[in-house]
């Protein structure tokens, strides 16, 4: 998965995992599948390149809490569903199974963050939370910040009932109503919540894959109802 708006970048390395490279959940009770999730993670990202970096993670809870790498210490788990740096060689991670990887560069600032995004994320506005502390905490300009969407689950496969449809209500034109069944059309919001922060419709860039639908690249939690399987997505910058 590339996306042209970053491709004159070469410093910053950004992907997610395939099903080839198998389940990449980072954080388990389990210590033996724990284990062979970490063995996965360190092939993926060997492949990809990655070394000498130092990789972060995080406890996703579906929320809109953003982190800075820099209070990230020690050992212990910490909870939030974006990662934010701008230093070199560190490694910013997430994983999903349906949910969008959101891969956000301010090349002005030299910023970089990874946002884990499902509907309940969307709706709490994390998306919105992270831009804004590009702004506030590192003075960035909305219009230099570069944003690509990952795989994710399509409006084609985000069938919700009426109690999840009270939280789009504000998105009218995103609801589609089709042989008795409804569905949200969640990269469009999305697309409307960057604009409303003034970012540039140019500097925004959809992949266009649905995890329901490929089958062969994505695991889906919706489609395969395993919540072990996941990929991994990685955003950082090399000097």
């Amino acid at each position: 998965m590339e996306f042209d708006i970053f491709k004159k970048y070469p410093n910053l390395k950004y992907g997610i995992s395939k099903k080839r490279h198998g389940s990449l959940k980072k954080i388990t009770a389990d210590f033996n599948s724990a284990d062979i999730f970490r063995r996965n993670e360190k092939d993926f990202l060997t492949r990809e390149g990655i070394k000498d970096s130092k990789i972060y993670e995080l406890k996703q809870v579906h929320g809109n809490k953003v982190l800075n790498s820099e209070n990230i210490t020690g050992n212990a788990t910490f909870v939030a569903d974006a990662l934010v740096t701008n230093a070199p060689n560190k490694v910013l991670t997430i994983t999903v199974a349906d949910c969008y990887p959101i891969y956000l560069f301010d090349p002005t600032r030299k910023i970089v963050a990874i946002a884990h995004a499902g509907w309940r994320g969307i709706t709490k506005d994390i998306l919105c939370n992270v831009i804004d502390y590009f702004v506030l905490k590192f003075s960035s300009d909305p219009q230099d910040i570069l944003v690509g969407i990952g795989p994710g689950l399509g409006k084609c496969h985000f069938e919700v009932k009426e109690d999840v449809l009270d939280n789009f209500t504000a998105y009218p034109e995103e609801i589609e109503h089709k042989n008795g069944k409804i569905f949200v059309d969640l990269p469009a919001i999305l697309e409307k919540k960057m604009l409303e922060r003034g970012l540039k419709r140019e500097n925004i860039e959809f992949s266009g894959l649905c995890t329901y639908c490929e089958n062969g690249k994505f695991f889906s939690r919706r489609r395969d109802k395993n919540s072990d399987e996941v990929m991994m997505a990685y955003i950082g910058m090399t000097v």
